[in-house]
């Protein structure tokens, strides 16, 4: 059903929806709420958790105070009590709150308390009215949007009003009180606009019960199809490998050797290889892909190795290059004149560049194959099943390699992966020193700055990681523009540093990353920008500002960009945060090194969300994702597909018709058998 027959949505509104990929009125309802905020409970000022979205009833002690510190910034203030106590009410850029909030009044305000200097603050709260105190729904829009949650939400029950009466029910009646699963009908409605707690809770068991049958069937349709696929039989010089492994400037560990045994029996099968390479960050994927594509070579093929940044896919050329040499190797990005675009396509179509890397701009139509042989997606995690599937489509039936440094807890990995084999690479390369890694407070920044500046003074080099770019009048985060300002005419006034994120240009960018790796830039401030693939063996220290805004299994990536040498590394967390939850999380993070320990602790604490990347995008996406942190609700829905559905499947034809009708039709010529 059409967007447009929905009140309320003019084409500026149908614009923003389109942009969250909702085309249609089923795709509306499919939008789930990405929390919820719970108005029914009413909490006091003193007993709040810090860092806790809470509701408050209060008295206005004070006529709101607007100020300007500077031209359109505001901030509006006002004292407010309850029977626990007082605190201050504080909006960023809202000054018509002043006219919205009068003395003396009771008012309900919805909000976070932090603590600054010994005093309780409301940071941003919105204003609620008595007669709305529900359990509300909150949206993931964009600044830009044409839309906001009230508006989200108005649309949102037209759309579940006009499906009220078109809601299929997947699973019949004797299945689903079997299983004690709502009705579908029940559960879009509730998972929305839920009536309580426990209608809630039923709408989140039935549509994950529903969605975790659906992406393990899709998944087993999948490895079944793949492993009918016919892959050309490699005969391998092995003389040649062993050759180039004994010019290595380093000794392969005993799990890299394993893995390069596990895809040399994949290739010499006769089926198509499709392998994951899963191992934590400096574990050493990067040779093993390498000897992967020698394989390709040896055999008169190409293999094209896709990377998610230009960053990464620049230094992979540059390592490409010393061991195969420059007339064999190519890259590719959008970056390139037009004149060397043409002259690389020239080199792959004529087979003359055997070893090609670059980013997606791989799977452009105008570049056309000789021979491709193998793919390799490195962070498989960055890209989307369709432009995989693209690359994949550039050759005939080549051989599939994706690699990934996001370690993944096991029972995921069985939801995120199980299409593929995996191999693991979790053994360090020899001479690898733990990186130290301390959580600091604001109070103790200073001392970290002068302990920084001292050893970029004796010749190491720091990368400083902020979240956002530029300041963000909503929050009191330091953003990367910011602290270079403040590091350039503070601590580090003396020594050349750089500002780098992701709206320079990819030229501005190889420039910085370029003079950083000639030591000519001491210290780098970014953005997540340097996560992947950024390899600087005489920077020792990674300090990550807001840390707590980052979930632990990115943190630990970040952390992977030091220590990649034999020197000692260090990383500082940094954190204004009060909250006990984080400092539990950030403990970890400074206590453990081991990137799949961490990866559980994540899941365990966050739920799934950064494992699941865009890996998901194109086939079972995962609009349930908090479904794959009930360890017991995935073995309850494997128990169910491998005991009762699979081995009727032809009682649940309906269940493959909703696979196909939702995933792009990607599973349309795989057969129940």
């Amino acid at each position: 059903m059409e967007l447009n027959v929905l009140k309320g949505l003019g084409p500026k509104r149908i614009e923003s929806l389109n942009k969250l990929d909702i085309f249609c009125v089923e795709d509306l309802v499919s939008y789930l709420p990405i929390t919820y905020r719970d108005l029914t409970v009413i909490s006091k000022i003193n007993a709040a958790a810090v860092d806790t979205p809470s509701l408050f009833k209060v008295r206005v002690l004070q006529r709101p105070i607007v100020k300007y510190p500077r031209k359109n910034f505001s901030i509006t203030t006002c004292e407010i009590e309850d029977v626990s106590g007082k605190a201050q009410a504080i909006w960023f850029n809202q000054p018509y709150i002043a006219k919205n909030i009068k003395e003396n009044t009771d008012v309900f305000l919805y909000g976070s308390i932090e603590i600054k200097q010994g005093k309780r603050r409301l940071m941003n709260p919105s204003i609620e009215h008595e007669d709305e105190l529900q359990i509300v729904p909150v949206y993931r829009l964009p600044l830009s949007s044409s839309l906001n949650q009230k508006s989200m939400r108005s649309i949102m029950k037209q759309a579940i009003q006009y499906c009220a009466n078109n809601e299929p029910e997947v699973f019949d009646d004797d299945f689903r009180i079997k299983h004690k699963l709502a009705l579908r009908k029940y559960a879009i409605k509730n998972i929305h606009f839920p009536e309580n707690n426990s209608a809630l809770l039923a709408s989140k068991r039935r549509l994950s019960f529903e969605e975790l049958i659906n992406i393990q069937l899709y998944i087993k349709l999948r490895k079944k199809q793949n492993e009918k696929e016919a892959g050309k039989v490699f005969d391998i010089n092995e003389q040649i490998v062993i050759d180039f492994v004994k010019k290595l400037p380093y000794k392969l560990t005993s799990k890299q050797i394993k893995a390069i045994k596990e895809i040399y029996s994949d290739v010499t099968s006769g089926k198509a290889m499709n392998r994951l390479v899963q191992g934590d960050v400096g574990c050493g994927k990067t040779i093993v892909a390498f000897i992967s594509m020698l394989f390709a070579s040896i055999n008169g093929g190409q293999s094209a190795l896709m990377a998610p940044t230009e960053i990464l896919a620049r230094q992979h050329y540059l390592q490409l290059i010393e061991f195969f040499g420059e007339d064999n190797v190519c890259f590719l990005s959008g970056s390139l004149s037009v004149a060397e675009k043409r002259e690389v396509l020239d080199k792959i179509k004529s087979g003359q560049a055997k070893f090609i890397v670059g980013t997606n701009a791989l799977i452009q139509k105008s570049v056309i194959y000789n021979n491709l042989l193998l793919v390799i997606c490195d962070e498989q995690h960055r890209f989307g099943v369709k432009q995989r599937a693209k690359l994949f489509n550039k050759g005939n039936s080549p051989h599939t390699l994706v690699m990934s440094a996001t370690p993944i807890p096991r029972t995921l990995s069985l939801i995120v992966f199980g299409d593929l084999d995996i191999s693991i690479i979790d053994e360090m390369p020899a001479g690898r020193k733990k990186v130290s890694t301390s959580v600091i407070t604001k109070s103790r920044e200073a001392d970290m700055l002068k302990y920084i500046r001292n050893e970029l003074l004796q010749g190491r080099q720091a990368y400083f990681v902020c979240p956002l770019i530029e300041e963000d009048e909503e929050s009191t985060l330091i953003s990367a523009e910011g602290l270079f300002e403040e590091l350039n005419s503070g601590y580090l006034s003396d020594i050349p540093i750089a500002l780098m994120h992701g709206k320079m240009s990819a030229e501005e960018k190889n420039k910085v990353m370029d003079a950083f790796n000639k030591g000519e830039i001491k210290a780098l401030i970014s953005t997540t920008v340097i996560e992947v693939g950024v390899n600087v063996k005489n920077a020792t220290i990674m300090v990550i500002y807001g840390c707590d805004r980052f979930g632990l299994s990115q943190l630990h990536q970040l952390r992977g960009r030091v220590g990649r040498g034999e020197l000692q590394s260090y990383c500082f967390l940094l954190t204004e945060s009060q909250n006990e939850n984080t400092f539990e999380r950030l403990t970890i993070m400074a206590k453990n090194s081991n990137g799949f320990d961490i990866a559980q602790f994540d899941y365990e604490m966050r739920g799934p969300g950064d494992y699941l990347g865009k890996r998901q995008s194109g086939i079972a996406e995962a609009r349930f994702s908090y479904a794959l942190s009930n360890t017991l609700l995935l073995k309850e829905t494997q128990t169910v597909l491998n005991n009762e559905i699979l081995p009727q499947i032809e009682k649940y034809d309906f269940l493959i018709k909703c696979i196909n009708e939702k995933f792009d039709r990607e599973l349309e010529d795989i057969a129940y058998n």
